[in-house]
């Protein structure tokens, strides 16, 4: 059985209402989505996977424990030590960006 995506979570946005998207504000997404990335990029490799199905993909726990071979109690872990590992990540980087 393969494990379903909730598709409301996929929401773009700037397709919404494109004619008010100035240059500045793609501008801003860019450096955004590249602050982002950086700081993903410094979780480990089990972390990035668990932000990506639960929070980028919205996965359930339980669709994403099956696809990780993890006890659903593990993902939860995970999820919160990933979430919480970025958060200072991000933190650090506003300070160091500001």
């Amino acid at each position: 059985m393969a494990a379903k995506k909730r598709s409301w979570l996929l929401v773009n946005f700037q397709e919404l209402n494109p004619k008010y998207t100035t240059q500045a504000d793609k501008e801003n997404e860019i450096t955004q989505r590249l602050f982002l990335e950086n700081a993903l990029s410094k979780l480990s490799r089990d972390q990035r996977s668990i932000i990506d199905l639960r929070i980028i993909k919205g996965y359930s726990v339980a669709e994403t424990a099956k696809l990780l071979r993890k006890t659903e109690g593990a993902v939860r872990t995970a999820q919160y030590r990933a979430l919480k590992s970025l958060t200072k990540i991000l933190d650090e980087g506003s300070k160091n960006n500001a």
